[in-house]
């Protein structure tokens, strides 16, 4: 064990945190290339919008259980299997898809179905060559609406720039489409459209102790700031006090690729937005008439989630 690691458990014990460290497929990784796995570009007029937005929102009123994970609703599992951006700052088309995915096998009312929908498709041909740039959510969101997101046949993921052009010639009549999204800010509003709707795309800055966890609730123990980061939040837990996340750096790190975080950890709650979709429109049926997203209204918010 190296001595590093030795230090980042002794941190841990010493502040009395309930999450474990230890080798792990990024740990061992030069911090270039630990960099390489987030890709989370701060947008600085969105960071001052949603900033502003969280000092004069006032909370809203909003129902949620104690308890939620979509791993786990009534012993039924309606996520799909962990994936892995490797060395492309692609997080953001990760959580995404991830969302996404949930929300074809809700619309579906089948939680059997694995659907697969293209990361590269959203990223490449949404974002551009931005391995080494990054994504923000609510362009990723915008894309998924207007345009959709294919299959991974389509455009299978690889970890380096490719050209929107590799997409398949008939991807149009096999996107999934977005049918509205929105950008929610209040705590017990998103808490709320986790346990009716659906998972949400969180974001997050990530520390170097963060490469090294293996499990438990992650709560911030030592190491210099890395960049920031995209997930899918798929619960919470008030009894942990934390949100229960989907990561996208394979298998071989954290809870075989899941991870629990700590409320007010790492600015998911406090510095960034949530995002959360409406629905999703399986290939071949007609669009709707696009309504307003990313509406951040508390009053809006709120009938949205109960569905008004």
């Amino acid at each position: 064990m190296s001595e590093e690691l030795m230090d980042l458990q002794r941190a841990i014990r010493e502040q009395g945190f309930a999450w474990t460290a230890g080798p792990t497929s990024l740990s061992a990784l030069p911090p270039e290339q630990q960099n390489r796995r987030l890709g989370l570009r701060l947008i600085p007029e969105e960071m001052a919008r949603i900033a502003m937005s969280m000092a004069e929102q006032v909370p809203v009123e909003a129902a949620f259980p104690p308890e939620w994970d979509w791993r786990n609703v009534d012993g039924v599992d309606w996520t799909t299997p962990i994936r892995d951006q490797r060395a492309c700052g692609s997080c953001v088309a990760f959580g995404t898809v991830a969302v996404l995915e949930v929300m074809l096998k809700r619309h579906q009312k089948n939680a059997a179905l694995q659907p697969d929908l293209s990361e590269a498709h959203l990223f490449f041909c949404g974002c551009g060559n931005c391995c080494d740039t990054g994504w923000w959510p609510s362009y990723a969101l915008n894309y998924a609406q207007t345009k959709g997101v294919p299959d991974e046949a389509c455009f299978p993921y690889q970890d380096r720039n490719l050209p929107c052009s590799g997409s398949c010639a008939d991807w149009r009549e096999r996107v999934v489409k977005v049918t509205g999204w929105q950008e929610v800010l209040d705590v017990g509003a998103r808490k709320e459209w986790l346990a009716t709707k659906g998972p949400m795309i969180g974001c997050m800055a990530v520390y170097r102790d963060f490469f090294s966890y293996t499990g438990g609730v992650y709560r911030y123990a030592s190491g210099d700031l890395a960049g920031y980061h995209a997930v899918c939040v798929i619960g919470y837990s008030e009894s942990d006090q934390c949100w229960l996340c989907k990561n996208s750096w394979g298998t071989g790190w954290g809870e075989d690729g899941w991870f629990k975080i700590g409320y007010g950890e790492c600015g998911l709650d406090s510095q960034f937005a949530m995002y959360g979709v409406e629905d999703v429109l399986p290939p071949g049926t007609p669009s709707p008439t696009p309504s307003p997203s990313g509406c951040n209204v508390a009053a809006r918010l709120l009938t949205a989630l109960r569905g008004g």
